[in-house]
């Protein structure tokens, strides 16, 4: 209902960020070759072509024992698609809930990611967004039909460029960054940029039933990654601008002097951004920028 040439995928990721400076993450462009596998087009100067990134948004929780499959498939997504594919993980909802005593007291859920979960009416687990709805007909998806719609957004053509630029200070646990969003097709409506930070190889218990992904009925020392864990501009983000966007326009949004707290592991840190459509939702590109 809503709704490729060989490529080469040039985006990346830079690490090992100081306060002194700044690095940026790598535009995610194809480059598209003649016959002969040149790169001519253009009188000999290379052609480029825009592509998207596809963003997961996965629900989870610590006490759901179906959740570690979901995990697993996502994992073996991460090592076919690399950075073309960013994940986060929602802990949120009743599986998220911590228990007052035992194993389960860890809380790993957010404000913004129940609001979320919320919003979208999430009813069932594994299960997750995918560029949120981006050309489907239902926003979320069980896990079994991952696999082939994360294949059907890879290497789309995409809207909109986005970079990242980012100052840490290990010593006072500050973060600001810069946001960047340039269009590349002209597009009308409210366009918004959400900032959220993750955190990788957070070890915790976890409810498990497959004995192939771990011991059953639970993991005492599971690793979970990707982990929300909270957001630079609030849980929907920020319009890019309030006047009508332009394609010959780079449109920037800065935020500065966010607290990392204490419990959060500064060298598994991550920033995850992406650019979306207000009305819709639908998400029109994606960066991930480690910390370190």
């Amino acid at each position: 209902m809503r709704q490729i040439t060989s490529i080469f995928l040039l985006s990346g990721i830079l690490a090992l960020f100081f306060f002194t400076a700044c690095d940026e993450i790598e535009k995610p462009y194809v480059r598209e070759q003649d016959n002969g596998g040149n790169d001519t087009i253009n009188g000999g100067e290379d052609s480029v072509e825009v592509v998207q990134k596809v963003l997961v948004e996965e629900f989870t929780g610590h006490k759901c024992p179906n959740c570690p499959k979901g995990h697993e498939q996502l994992a073996n997504l991460k090592d076919e698609y690399g950075d073309s594919l960013v994940v986060v993980s929602i802990h949120a909802g009743f599986f998220a809930e911590p228990d007052n005593s035992g194993q389960y007291t860890r809380d790993l859920r957010t404000d913004a990611g129940e609001a979320i979960h919320n919003h979208f009416e999430v009813g069932s687990y594994p299960s997750g967004m995918i560029n949120r709805g981006k050309d489907q007909e239902n926003l979320v998806l069980h896990n079994e039909t991952w696999n082939s719609v994360i294949g059907q957004q890879m290497g789309q053509k995409a809207q909109a460029i986005l970079s990242t630029d980012m100052d840490y200070d290990p010593q006072n646990r500050t973060l600001s960054a810069d946001f960047e969003v340039e269009f590349v097709e002209q597009v009308s409506g409210d366009y918004k940029l959400s900032a959220f930070i993750t955190e990788d190889s957070i070890v915790a218990p976890q409810k498990n039933e497959n004995e192939n992904v771990g011991e059953v009925p639970e993991i005492p020392e599971y690793v979970h990654n990707h982990v929300l864990r909270g957001t630079l501009n609030g849980t929907w983000g920020e319009s890019v601008t309030d006047e009508s966007i332009t394609t010959d326009k780079t449109y920037t949004l800065s935020y500065d002097g966010f607290n990392i707290p204490e419990g959060w592991n500064e060298d598994k840190l991550s920033i995850v951004a992406f650019a979306y459509k207000g009305e819709t939702f639908d998400v029109i590109q994606t960066e991930k920028m480690p910390f370190k």
